[in-house]
C-alpha cells in the first residue's frame, strides 16, 4: 500500500510539472493572419525552458524536489509494519517464552534491528533490576525510537515550508528586475524589457508550489502512519513484556521480599533467569 502512495505522489509531481508546461505553452501556437496567410507557429515552451525561466532561484527549488523524492521513498520503505514489527521476531520470542528458553528469547529480539526489537531489548536488559525498571527503560527506548522516526519525516515538512519561500524569493527578485528596467529606460521601456523579470517571478512561484504541495501531503500521510505504528508497537511490547510481570504471572511474594522474587517454598520453575547472561552461570 505504501508503494502505491509513493508511485501516486511521484506521478502527481510529474503531472503537475507537465500540466504547468502545457498551460504555459498555449501561447505558442498562432492562428492564421488577417491577410489569409498562415503564420509560423511560435516555438513551444518546453519543460527545460520552464526550469531555466526561474533563474538561479529555481536551482535550490529543484534540489528540494530531488530530496523530496528520496525522502518519500526512504520513509515509505521504512514505515512498513513488517519492518517496524517483524513477524519473525514476534513468533520467535513467543515460541521461546512458551518453551521457557528465556535467553534465546532475549537473543531473538537483540538480533533484530527493528523498532520493536530495540524496545524489547532495552526492557529485557533491565529485568534484573525488576519489572518496573524494565518497563520504564522500555518506555524511554520507545520514545527515543519514536523521535527518530518523527525527525526523518520532519524533513518532508521542512521542504514543504522552504520550497514556497524560495518561490516567493524568486517572485521578489523577478519583480525587482522588471521594475529596474523601468527605472533605467523610463518612458521608453517596452513590455518585452520587463517580460523576463515578470516571467521569473511567476515561474519560481509555480515551481515552489509544485514542490511544496506534495511534500506537505506526504508528510501528513507519514505522520499518521508513524502514530499508528507507534501505538501498535506499544501495545505489542507491553503484552510481550507482561509475561515477565510477577503480578500477571500469579507470583505470590512474601512481605518485604524484593519485587519479582520467587514464591516461598522454592523457586518458581517458570521464572526467567537474568536476561542477557549465560543461563549456565549463576547470576551475579
Amino acid at each position: 500500500m505504501k508503494r502505491v502512495f509513493l508511485v501516486w505522489w511521484t506521478l502527481t509531481l510529474v503531472a503537475c510539472m507537465l500540466l504547468t508546461t502545457h498551460a504555459l505553452a498555449q501561447d505558442g501556437g498562432g492562428d492564421g493572419g488577417s491577410d489569409g496567410t498562415t503564420e509560423e507557429p511560435a516555438r513551444r515552451y518546453s519543460l527545460w525552458q520552464f526550469i531555466k525561466g526561474g533563474g538561479v532561484i529555481s536551482i535550490p527549488i529543484w534540489v528540494c524536489s530531488g530530496l523530496l523524492l528520496a525522502l518519500a521513498i526512504e520513509n515509505g520503505l521504512t514505515l512498513r509494519r513488517h519492518v517496524i514489527m517483524p513477524t519473525g521476531v514476534l513468533d520467535g520470542f513467543n515460541r521461546n517464552i512458551q518453551e521457557r528458553k528465556y535467553q534465546q528469547a532475549f537473543e531473538t529480539v537483540n538480533r533484530s534491528d527493528s523498532f520493536l526489537g530495540r524496545v524489547l531489548t532495552a526492557g529485557l536488559s533491565k529485568l534484573p533490576l525488576g519489572y518496573s525498571a524494565a518497563a520504564q527503560h522500555m518506555l524511554e527506548a520507545g520514545e527515543e525510537e519514536t523521535m527518530r522516526l518523527e525527525q526523518k519525516i520532519g524533513y518532508l515538512s521542512l521542504i514543504g515550508v522552504v520550497a514556497p519561500m524560495l518561490g516567493l524569493l524568486g517572485t521578489v527578485t523577478g519583480m525587482i528586475r522588471a521594475f529596474h528596467q523601468i527605472a533605467l529606460k523610463g518612458e521608453s521601456v517596452k513590455p518585452g524589457d520587463m517580460a523576463s523579470g515578470i516571467s521569473e517571478a511567476l515561474v519560481t512561484t509555480c515551481e515552489g508550489l509544485i514542490v511544496a504541495i506534495p511534500a506537505i501531503a506526504i508528510y501528513s500521510l507519514y505522520r499518521n502512519r508513524v502514530q499508528r505504528l507507534v501505538l501498535e508497537v506499544g501495545l505489542v511490547a507491553e503484552e510481550m513484556m507482561g509475561q515477565f510481570n510477577p503480578a500477571t504471572r500469579g507470583q505470590a511474594t512474601k512481605p518485604g521480599a524484593a519485587p519479582g522474587a520467587p514464591p516461598a517454598g522454592g523457586s518458581d520453575p517458570a521464572a526467567p533467569p537474568v536476561v542477557g547472561t549465560d543461563p549456565a552461570k549463576p547470576a551475579g
